[in-house]
């Protein structure tokens, strides 16, 4: 199924930004490959990327593909859950709310401590985070690293965000451990 099956209206600033773009599924006429090219790249006749042979491209229906960058950052760097875990952050904001997107935190050595998935400050507060997909995820970022990372930034919050189904009773009794050493 293409996006453009699941999309009834397109905003046009998504166009613009190049966040989507808008082009066709093709299917080439010698070995019968399927590439996409956007419109940019359509023309009446196209070059097969496979077997490298020209052919005429026919009747065409338009869709809409999500750009390379923003797929991968979601598919692949697990940016969805960190884009969720800020939004759930964002509601009740009265009057600020700033983040930054993933930053490393190194030690005055220049070591690197750890990653920290979430910098943000709301509302006079200041929150770090980690977001994980999974219970074992969220365990490991129970560690003396986080412990390090909250003793150099000294948040007014920590977050620990993951999958509901994976705060089960053994890693809420772990989450009340690490807050006791904070």
């Amino acid at each position: 199924m293409s996006l453009g099956s699941v999309l009834i209206v397109v905003d046009h600033e998504f166009l613009e930004n190049r966040i989507l773009f808008q082009g066709s599924l093709i299917k080439c006429s010698h070995c019968e490959r399927s590439f996409w090219l956007s419109i940019e790249e359509l023309a009446q006749n196209c070059t097969c990327p496979g077997c490298r042979e020209n052919f005429s491209v026919g009747k065409l229906e338009l869709t809409y593909r999500l750009n390379d960058l923003l797929r991968n950052a979601l598919n692949l760097q697990g940016i969805a859950p960190v884009i969720e875990t800020l939004n759930k952050l964002q509601n009740g904001t009265q009057n600020c709310f700033v983040f930054m997107p993933s930053q490393d935190l190194y030690r005055p050595d220049g070591s690197i401590i750890s990653d920290l998935d979430v910098v943000v400050y709301k509302d006079r507060e200041f929150i770090i985070g980690e977001v994980k997909s999974s219970k074992h995820g969220l365990i490991d970022a129970l560690s003396d690293k986080t412990l390090e990372q909250i003793a150099i930034l000294r948040p007014d919050v920590f977050v620990l965000s993951g999958p509901a189904a994976a705060f089960d009773e053994e890693l809420t009794t772990l989450i009340s451990q690490f807050s006791d050493k904070v």
